[in-house]
């Protein structure tokens, strides 16, 4: 009895040890709060197209005064010497009023943003029903009081699988019709979304060419308010 109580164990040992790592490899979707936090505009930092402005005491600030110019000192001659041609004191250089630099716009990468894992017919940019609930969670973030009044960009990615262009198109028609699925269902304003296809552009694993990797086909949401 004890041998056959070690050997079920040791089994059950396996098996947990077989199903541990998928799941703890397994990609959670994020939740309404983690998008909404995810996307809100960073204080201090441009939300993509702001332009970052000079802080005090560099190139922008205020004209330095130049300094006074001080009285030379009276020079008194000996009775019978020749009189000595008084000098004019040095008059300081001029300081120049420094020139504002223009505003540099900040990387676009540094604008708030989020991956989802939105699935797809293979081949196409028909929505799968199994991935209505990720887009169903975008949605109420997008809607919600805490993001209304921004803009946002919905960007398609795919692996390297299929050529450049080819995946490029493909991706822009799978980021509209996410928009489209946000404009109808959630009734979001066009002109807070736009849509655009990066294909294999911007993979976040780097890759070969013809090489299937699931965690670069994703939608990325990303905060453009200006």
């Amino acid at each position: 009895m004890r041998k056959i109580l070690s050997t079920s164990a040791l089994a059950t040992v396996l098996t947990i040890g077989l199903v541990l790592p998928v799941v703890a490899w397994a990609q959670a979707t994020p939740s309404v709060e983690d998008t909404i936090n995810a996307l809100k505009p960073r204080p201090g930092k441009s939300r993509g197209s702001r332009p970052v402005l000079a802080p005090p005491g560099t190139e922008a600030s205020a004209p330095v005064a130049a300094a006074p110019i001080a009285s030379a000192p009276a020079m008194h001659a000996a009775p019978g010497a020749p009189a000595v041609q008084q000098q004019p004191t040095a008059r300081p250089p001029a300081v120049a009023a420094a020139t504002p630099t223009r505003p540099v716009a900040s990387d676009a990468s540094d604008a708030p943003g989020i991956d989802f894992n939105v699935l797809f017919a293979s081949g196409s940019a028909d929505l799968a029903p199994a991935t209505l609930k990720t887009l169903d969670t975008i949605g109420r973030a997008l809607s919600s009081n805490e993001l209304a009044g921004s803009r946002f960009r919905i960007e398609g990615h795919t692996d390297t699988v299929g050529s450049r262009d080819g995946n490029r198109s493909l991706s822009g028609r799978r980021a509209a019709a996410v928009v489209d699925y946000l404009s109808q269902k959630y009734g979001i304003d066009r002109s807070r979304l736009e849509s655009k296809g990066m294909g294999q552009d911007a993979l976040v694993v780097p890759t070969g060419d013809q090489v299937d990797e699931p965690r670069n086909r994703r939608v990325r949401i990303v905060n453009i308010t200006g």
